[in-house]
C-alpha cells in the first residue's frame, strides 16, 4: 500500500493534537510528547530568553537536538551565524527573520506553522514584536557566533 506524504502528515498532526489534550507530558518507550502548557522552561545563556531542551544535547557534536525558545514581546536577536544548519518552526506568536550583517526589523513577521531553514554560516537575525515560541532543530554543537562580538548579550564567562 502506498501512503502519500499528505496522509502521513495528516496522521502525524492528528496524533500530536490528540496527545496534546493530556494534562501532562506523555512518555512511552522511545516516544515522548510535550504540550506547550507542560514544557518546563529553564533560563538560557541569553538573559530573558527561556528555553527547553526536548531532545538530544545541543552542546554535543554530531548529535541531533530539538529545543524550544520562548521569545518575549520585543525580542531582538542581533546578526549571528551557526556552524551548522538550523531549522526553525513558529509554534506560537509571530517572528521575523532577516538575512545579513545589519539588524533591520522592518520586514514581515510570520506566524504559527511557518518554517525557516538557515544554512550553516549564513548571517541572520531575528525579532518578535508580540512574542513567539520557536522550535529549533539542528545537529550539535549549537554554537551562536555574533557578527559583531559587541552584540553578544551573554554574560562574560569567568
Amino acid at each position: 500500500m502506498k501512503v502519500s506524504f499528505g496522509a502521513l502528515l495528516l496522521f502525524s498532526l492528528v496524533f500530536v493534537f490528540a496527545a496534546s489534550a493530556a494534562d501532562a507530558p506523555m512518555s512511552m518507550p522511545d516516544h515522548v510528547v510535550f504540550t506547550l502548557d507542560t514544557v518546563q522552561w529553564q533560563p538560557s545563556e541569553f538573559p530573558g530568553l527561556p528555553m527547553a531542551v526536548l531532545q538530544g544535547d545541543p552542546s554535543k557534536a554530531g548529535e541531533p537536538f530539538t529545543i524550544l525558545l520562548n521569545a518575549p514581546a520585543g525580542f531582538k536577536f542581533a546578526p549571528h551565524w551557526h556552524p551548522t544548519d538550523e531549522n526553525v518552526f513558529v509554534l506560537k506568536g509571530k517572528m521575523g527573520l532577516g538575512m545579513g550583517d545589519k539588524f533591520d526589523d522592518s520586514g514581515a513577521e510570520v506566524g504559527v506553522g511557518s518554517y525557516a531553514r538557515i544554512s550553516k554560516e549564513a548571517h541572520h537575525f531575528a525579532w518578535s514584536k508580540e512574542g513567539a515560541i520557536l522550535s529549533v532543530h539542528a545537529i550539535g554543537p549549537f554554537v551562536i557566533n555574533f557578527v559583531d562580538p559587541k552584540d553578544d548579550p551573554r554574560p562574560a564567562k569567568k
